[in-house]
């Protein structure tokens, strides 16, 4: 399974495994054996020492995975990995999160332009001219996460959903009742995120793997 999903579904019965993560900060300064001796004693711990290179693996993969979202979402690493998080603790996907994240800025400018049922939709969440004035698609975002989850029966919200999360409305919304705002603050309150620096490192390391392993594919006789 991808590091992403995997990440999720250990949830906080996983946190051995997201501290072996941070523990890899350290041993990214330097070369992969490093990140696999920092991690050892975590991962081994938690999962037994035959998966030690698997997770060393998937620790580089994550760190691609991250870095590479960051660039596409226009985001800090940071966040991507808090809603990758709140996202897999509440059924929902951070591709799906990225969606939402369109459609409400999509919304919001339209919204600001005076078209009233944007505004009326808006409204219906809680959300004011000046929230939409001076706050980014992620807080608009955390914003209506709250509300849902305080008002509990969205029935009635449905179709205001839609027009400002666009077609995954539901699943959003599924996820926003479940408490996806409360899960990002979570993942903040443990300080579970590898640094920007790391995700950096582990990256460049993913993308000399794979230089390797296609230079090797490369030579004579294989």
């Amino acid at each position: 399974m991808g590091l992403f999903n995997l990440i999720a579904r250990l949830s906080l019965d996983g946190t051995q495994f997201q501290t072996g993560l941070k523990q890899a900060q350290s041993g990214a300064h330097a070369m992969g054996a490093n990140i696999a001796s920092s991690v050892k004693g975590q991962l081994a711990g938690a999962f037994g020492t035959a998966a030690v290179i698997s997770y060393v693996r998937e620790i580089i993969r994550y760190g691609g995975e991250v870095h590479d979202m960051g660039r596409r979402l226009n985001m800090s690493t940071d966040k991507v990995q808090e809603l990758n998080y709140a996202a897999g603790q509440t059924g929902t996907s951070l591709g799906e999160i990225a969606l939402a994240f369109k459609f409400i800025a999509k919304a919001r400018s339209e919204a600001l332009e005076g078209k009233t049922d944007f505004v009326k939709s808006f409204a219906a969440f809680g959300v004011t001219i000046a929230d939409l004035k001076s706050k980014n698609p992620e807080q608009l975002f955390m914003q209506i996460a709250r509300a849902v989850q305080a008002t509990g029966d969205t029935t009635r919200l449905t179709s205001d959903a839609i027009q400002i999360l666009g077609r995954s409305a539901d699943k959003i919304m599924g996820s926003m009742k479940d408490g996806i705002a409360d899960a990002a603050k979570e993942f903040e309150n443990l300080n579970l995120a590898i640094d920007p620096k790391t995700i950096e490192r582990l990256d460049q390391m993913g993308d000399s793997f794979e230089k390797c392993a296609g230079i090797r594919q490369r030579l004579p006789g294989r």
